[in-house]
């Protein structure tokens, strides 16, 4: 079936970045029940993708389901064919049944997800293109789209917390590209206290430790930035039991030679203002983890 939508339909906008979310023709909608706004939740994490019955009832209930979890998946439905188009029949179109279990049809424009991975998209693309000004733009756009921890009020079941922690992980990926942009169009002192408090919450990522370190360098502030290495590496030690890794040994190398190339430069077309092999922040790098997550 195709997944365009009829014009004669209402317009309805959906958010997982946060608490699951419905409107229509721009009011909200109520979504009663925790079981129904999971199964949204769901299928919102696969729009336009039919997601099987049998991975549906391992999101919504794990490893003990009712002996009447198909049933109740089809009731919570047609409550939300009700609640999101007005009655059951309207919403069928929507929510359709397909490939041994449910689809639901959106638009390009009507998921949040979709918008965040699309800004964070032509973000890294204009971060990867040497034009840190746009890329800011975009990521900065990427990220006012979160309200909170994403489907915060669906219950963690594991299969669907692996799914949701990759969402997190995007999220920070996000965060750490949209701060490269930054640094590119030389911002230092003005991300210092940012950097600190990121460092602090999530003391095992290196992007942010090397971030830190350049945002002190930036400053002037060439022992801080080389004391701030000593600390990266004491907690990756302590956290993981691992040494840093080679691109934050490099740029901890480029600070002790004072490398010109750490220098803020203008933006130019096509060349990145930080030499790619002192760039410590790797988005590509980043991402292989969210697709193994």
């Amino acid at each position: 079936m195709s997944t365009l939508l009829l014009r004669s339909e209402p317009r309805l906008r959906f958010a997982v970045l946060g608490p699951v979310r419905v409107w229509r023709d721009g009011r909200p909608v109520r979504l009663n029940g925790v079981r129904p706004r999971a199964l949204l939740a769901a299928l919102l994490l696969r729009p336009n993708r039919a997601v099987p019955l049998d991975a549906l009832v391992e999101l919504l209930w794990d490893r003990d389901p009712p002996a009447s979890a198909i049933a109740n998946l089809r009731t919570y439905a047609t409550r939300l064919r009700t609640a999101i188009c007005g009655s059951p029949d309207a919403g069928r179109d929507r929510l359709v049944t397909a490939g041994g279990g449910y689809l639901l049809r959106t638009g390009p424009h009507d998921v949040d997800l979709h918008a965040f991975t699309e800004r964070l998209r032509l973000g890294r693309a204009a971060l990867a293109a040497g034009a840190p000004g746009p890329a800011a733009t975009q990521l900065g756009a990427a990220l006012a789209l979160w309200r909170g921890e994403p489907a915060s009020d669906v219950p963690r079941t594991p299969a669907f917390a692996s799914r949701l922690t990759a969402l997190d992980e995007l999220r920070q990926i996000a965060v750490e590209c949209h701060l490269q942009a930054r640094l590119n169009l030389g911002g230092g002192a003005d991300l210092v206290d940012e950097l600190r408090r990121l460092t602090q919450a999530h003391p095992t990522r290196e992007a942010l430790w090397g971030q830190l370190m350049l945002a002190h360098y930036r400053c002037g502030d060439v022992a801080t930035a080389l004391a701030t290495y000593q600390r990266a590496q004491a907690t990756l030690r302590s956290h993981l039991g691992l040494d840093p890794g080679s691109e934050l040994v490099g740029l901890h190398r480029a600070m002790l030679s004072r490398d010109p190339r750490l220098d803020p430069r203008p933006e130019r077309s096509g060349r990145t203002t930080v030499d790619e092999n002192l760039r410590y922040v790797r988005c590509q790098h980043v991402e292989r983890h969210v697709r193994q997550a």
